[in-house]
Parts: structure tokens; C-alpha cells; sequence
């Protein structure tokens, strides 16, 4: 990761993943995913047309997809029933509706016996997969204000079965504004690691660390409360894990969606409690308590085991009385067969540096969108391209 490629070698290696994601070939299908009863729109939802080509939908629930036009596309989202429409570019939103709670299911079923289960399946999995590798797009924004004023696009490559892990840079692009109200906070460059969303722990929460409701002793920790939904067609179960009133330092409060026949993990999301970030200024490191940390990670089950398909993060940080947040988002693009790198990024790797190291090729990045952008990020990065500041770090 440390070496300078030429921008041919850049070219040679890295084009395949430009047409991942978005490629440059058919119509172009834009358009929104809401939950169909309140008209809320459902961020991070799947889209994927039959062709295989996919994408997800922004934190707005917005999407873009290039895909034949009337081509048969599957939206879905955990915990909602899916559907599938054919592309059309007079098609502006599609509305999933929530699957139903099946009241006689929560009283009658074995709350331990159900966690013991998933825990005892994602460690199968886990061991079964442990070479499996997956090519992660990464976009992490930074706000101040109303202000959008830090992007940075990446490619990974990492372990993906059952959590995200052993990432390495392949890729990536980062410009960010001057900004007085983030003086203290001007980047976090191992961000990054909070995609690494672990659900699967030992003997106990890991403080300050990754995110785990499923450690072996979790009753010392959470209660947890169990409801049942289902579409007719498909059962989940919705596992709610709260940090016991005695517990001093709680870790997480989140839930945990599972396939109710296969135990395998499809969903988790939730907040994290008492975290803090690692942030660099030159070679001053500091710790930073967070205001509020809010997690989604979303797993893909075609092949049979629990695939990390996305992970999004959001985090609000104390400045002066302004809010501050930076925003995070992973997403599973295919398997990781080309790598320019096998170096292993650490908690303490800055990412901005690492990638100021590698060097910037517009021509890598254009008309690479993978996941649409939201309007202030979109508005961010053009202003970031016409001053030229990806690559100026």
C-alpha cells in the first residue's frame, strides 16, 4: 500500500471495478424506495436487477441503477416483503411494505435457546468461509452544519462472512474544506473501522471496540426480547438486545434480525453507547468521546451463509454547540479477485495518509458513483473536482 503505482498499472488492475458497481451501458433508472404505510424512505435497501447488476439505496432511500429498460429488478429490505418491477424511467418510487408480527409466535418460543442457535451457526459460518473475500465501495462524508466539507471514496477488499474484517486498500480519493468548527476534529482518519461491525464476540462486551450482542454471557449484560414477523412466505426473528440498568458502562442497545428456520443473521442495527473515536492532528492523537453513534449492517443469504452486504454509520460530535457529524457507508460490490494491495489496515492506520501515499487518478474515478449520492454530497464533490483538491491532502 505504500508503494506509487503508475497511472497505467492504476488503469490495467483497477478497471474492473469501475463497472462493479454503475456500469456505463443501458438505461439508467433512477428512483426511490419508501415503506409503502408511512411513506418514510427506506435507506440502505437492496436493488438488484436480474441481470446481476446491483446498488443500494442512500441514506435519502434514493437509488441509480444502469440497467435495460423494462428489465426485471428485486428490491428488498429486512424485516419488509420484497418486490419485484420492471425498470422504467417514469417509475419515481417503489414502496415495500412491513412484514406482520405474529403475536402467538413471541410467547411460546425459547428466547436462550434461539440466541445459542445464531451464535452457534455464525461461528459455522465463520470457520466454513474464513478465506472468503468480497470488494467493499466505501464513502465516508463529514458535516458541519448544514455543510458538507470531507469526502472520501475508497475501494477495500475484506473478509465478509458473518462481519467485515482484514480490509486493505486498493483505491480511494479524499478532499476535504477548511473548516473552523472542525478544527479539532479536521479528519478521523481510521473512520474506517467502525464499518468492521462485529455481532459475534467471547465472553464479553468489548469496550470502546466493536459492537457485539452475541457474546457467550450476554445475560450478564443485555435483556433481550424476542418478537416473530413474517411476509406468509418467510419468518424472522427480531431479537432485541438492552443493556441491563446494573451494567455500568453499557455497550449497545440494537436489534438483531435472523432467519427464524436457518438462524442465519440478515440484520443489525442499532446504537452504540459510550464509544469513542481516535482522532490524529499532525502526530497528536486524541481521544473523543461521541454524542451518539447509529449503526445498520445488512448481510446478504443468496450463497447460503450470513455475507456482509452493507454497513452504514453515523456519528455526532461535540463542537462549540454546532452539530457535526460524520457519516460512513460499505458496501458489497463482489468478490475481491484483483487486489493491488494485501496489506492489512490497522485501528491506528490513518486512511487519509495512506491513501495521499498511493496517489489520485481522475479518470479511475469518473463516472464512478456505485451508490447515488445525496444532494449535499453530490454538491461537495463537484466543488471538490473543479478546485482539484482530491489528491491535495
Amino acid at each position: 500500500m505504500c508503494l506509487r503505482y503508475v497511472l497505467i498499472l492504476w488503469l490495467t488492475v483497477l478497471s474492473p471495478l469501475v463497472f462493479v458497481g454503475v456500469p456505463c451501458i443501458g438505461a439508467v433508472w433512477e428512483a426511490c424506495v419508501l415503506d409503502a404505510e408511512t411513506g418514510r424512505p427506506l435507506p440502505y435497501a437492496s436493488v438488484r436487477a436480474g441481470s446481476g447488476r446491483s446498488t443500494i439505496t442512500n441514506e435519502d432511500g434514493w437509488f441509480v441503477l444502469s440497467c435495460d429498460s423494462a428489465e426485471s429488478v428485486r428490491i428488498s429490505f429486512v424485516g419488509y416483503s420484497p418486490v419485484t418491477v420492471s425498470a422504467s424511467p417514469g417509475r419515481r418510487s417503489v414502496g415495500l411494505r412491513p412484514m406482520t408480527v405474529l403475536l402467538s409466535e413471541i410467547v411460546v418460543q425459547p428466547v436462550d435457546k434461539i440466541v445459542r442457535a445464531v451464535m452457534a451457526e455464525a461461528r459455522r459460518q465463520m470457520r466454513k468461509k474464513r478465506r472468503h473475500k468480497a470488494t467493499f465501495f466505501y464513502r465516508q462524508t463529514t458535516f458541519a452544519g448544514s455543510e458538507c466539507s470531507e469526502v472520501l471514496e475508497a475501494f477495500f477488499v475484506g473478509l465478509s462472512a458473518v462481519s467485515l474484517r482484514d480490509l486493505s486498500l486498493q483505491h480511494g480519493r479524499y478532499a476535504a474544506l477548511e473548516s473552523d468548527s472542525l478544527h479539532l476534529y479536521s479528519y478521523f482518519g481510521n473512520f474506517f473501522t467502525y464499518s468492521q461491525v462485529e455481532i459475534l464476540g467471547g465472553s464479553k462486551p468489548a469496550y470502546n471496540q466493536d459492537v457485539m450482542p452475541l457474546v457467550d454471557n450476554y445475560r450478564d449484560y443485555y435483556d433481550v426480547s424476542l418478537r416473530t414477523v413474517s411476509d406468509g412466505e418467510r419468518k424472522l426473528h427480531v431479537l432485541r438486545f438492552r443493556a441491563k440498568p446494573e451494567v455500568e458502562r453499557p455497550v449497545l442497545d440494537c436489534e438483531l434480525y435472523v432467519d427464524a428456520d436457518t438462524h442465519h443473521v440478515l440484520r443489525c442495527n442499532g446504537r452504540g453507547l459510550n464509544m469513542r473515536v481516535l482522532n490524529k492532528v499532525g502526530r497528536r492523537r486524541t481521544v473523543v468521546a461521541v454524542d451518539s453513534m447509529v449503526f445498520e449492517a445488512n448481510y446478504a443469504d443468496s450463497d447460503g451463509f450470513s455475507e456482509v452486504e452493507s454497513v452504514a454509520v453515523t456519528v455526532s460530535l461535540p463542537s462549540g454547540g454546532s452539530h457535526n457529524a460524520i457519516r460512513s457507508l460499505m458496501y458489497n460490490v463482489g468478490s475481491g479477485k484483483r487486489r493491488l494491495s494485501e496489506r492489512r489496515l490497522w485501528f491506528n492506520d490513518n486512511l487519509q495518509r495512506t491513501i495521499d501515499k498511493q496517489g489520485y487518478s481522475a479518470r479511475f474515478w469518473r463516472d464512478n458513483e456505485i451508490v447515488k449520492r445525496t444532494p449535499l454530497e453530490e454538491g461537495a464533490v463537484r466543488l471538490f473536482e473543479q478546485r482539484n483538491l482530491f489528491g491535495s491532502f
